[in-house]
């Protein structure tokens, strides 16, 4: 006598279900995963203060990655993270203005690189202070004219305790804002 298979019973729908979880599973595993790369791969960092405001605000998470400035040339307008000469645990994250051979110049408010005034967002275009920019800076090969967003703030190239920044000291290139999630996004 051959035994006969169990039946289960068929419910209309079941196997979509199934399927539809079982694809939700794995797009979820999938967002860990590139998540979990992410932060392996890659540092996050908290701004400290609001001298790239209005981009990022004070206390912001942003993800940063090294590799980036190793391999590759930073552009003009890239976020960059270099530590501080003299205090090796203040991290600074400004703007790339000025790329290497070029010269820059602040004069009338204005930033100009080759003597040609540079194009920006209306919120920085007015520098209010010129710092050591006030007299024509000619950059090296390997230099790079860094300033704040929030251009009151004078932490940055025009202040003479920073400077230029050589290729070595750019330690990171910013990525993405990770907090808060109602501002998550790339730069």
């Amino acid at each position: 006598m051959r035994k006969q298979e169990p039946e289960f019973s068929k419910r209309p729908g079941k196997g979509l279900i199934h399927a539809a979880l079982r694809w939700l599973l794995l797009i979820g595993v999938l967002i860990l995963l590139i998540f979990a790369g992410m932060f392996l791969l890659h540092q996050t960092v908290r701004m400290p203060d609001a001298s790239m405001y209005p981009t990022i605000e004070p206390g912001e998470v942003l993800l940063a990655d090294g590799f980036f400035t190793r391999m590759f040339r930073p552009g003009r307008g890239d976020l960059v993270a270099f530590r501080s000469r003299y205090q090796s645990d203040l991290i600074y994250i400004r703007r790339i203005i000025g790329l290497p051979g070029e010269t820059v110049q602040i004069a009338n408010r204005r930033v100009y690189i080759n003597g040609y005034e540079l194009e920006e967002p209306e919120e920085y275009r007015d520098t209010v202070q010129g710092g050591t920019a006030t007299r024509l800076i000619t950059l090296g090969e390997d230099e790079y004219f860094v300033l704040c967003d929030n251009r009151e703030n004078l932490s940055d190239s025009r202040e003479a305790s920073i400077g230029v920044i050589r290729k070595e000291e750019l330690e990171e290139r910013v990525l993405m804002r990770i907090w808060p999630l109602n501002r998550i996004g790339l730069f």
